[in-house]
């Protein structure tokens, strides 16, 4: 019997320096053997990366959502012991940052706003202007939304394409019902302007609703996308 329990002692110390081992290996393996473009999921390409997974950077992310190609970028990370996790997306005072802790099976995310400009959509039909503040907080058990706190704002955010359009006051908030997180973006500009866009990021569905006064230059763009457009009040569920 003590023979057997040494056994599996020797067994379990032995598994114990394996996965050490093969984990310090993992964080500390360079990322410059995945090439200048490291293809990591479906529609996921990394552009340019550097460092280890656990202190890396990549110049660029690039991914398909839905045939709609978007990039964000440059985004480093710092990964310490025990569970924490820092990124950094864009660069100089205009970056965002987001910093993860773990305790147990829950994470706590803090993220801090910057500037739309680490955000690439130049290869789409509209281009986005504005500087974010505050703080957004979410609690999370796996995919399980526990609680949140905190909103991030832009006293004014334009859109430069295919127009320059004024859009006002943004508020982003981010909501748990039921265990799902709910990305929620307030858009106003006095009276012509009041617009909530909700997310459902768990089922990929979203809902549009709100005001645009016939007045204002969205109110064009909004004919034309849809010709049978009818009054100011807008209420649109749709997948993304």
């Amino acid at each position: 019997m003590r023979r057997g329990i040494g056994v599996l002692g020797t067994i379990g110390a032995g598994l114990t320096v394996a996965l050490v081992f093969v984990s310090t290996l993992a964080l500390t393996w360079p990322l410059t053997t995945l090439g200048p473009r490291a293809p990591v999921a479906r529609d996921v390409t990394l552009a340019a990366p550097s460092g280890t997974l656990a202190a890396g950077r990549v110049a660029r992310i690039a991914w398909r959502a839905a045939g709609w190609p978007l990039a964000l970028g440059p985004l480093d990370w710092q990964l310490a012991w025990p569970g924490r996790l820092t990124l950094t997306l864009g660069e100089g005072s205009g970056a965002w940052h987001a910093r993860g802790v773990w305790h147990g099976l829950d994470t706590h995310w803090t993220l801090s706003g910057g500037d739309l400009d680490a955000l690439d959509l130049s290869r789409l039909p509209l281009a986005l202007a504005g500087r974010w503040e505050g703080q957004l907080e979410v609690t999370l058990r796996g995919t399980r939304c526990l609680a949140s706190h905190g909103a991030l704002t832009a006293s004014s955010v334009t859109l430069l394409a295919p127009t320059r359009v004024e859009l006002g006051h943004a508020k982003l908030q981010l909501t748990c019902r039921g265990g799902i997180p709910e990305l929620r973006l307030n858009l106003e500009q006095g009276q012509a302007l009041a617009l909530a866009l909700t997310l459902d990021p768990d089922s990929g569905q979203g809902e549009l609703r709100g005001r645009i006064a016939d007045s204002h230059p969205l109110a064009e763009w909004r004919r034309r996308l849809d010709p049978d457009a009818r009054g100011e009040r807008i209420e649109q569920r749709f997948r993304w």
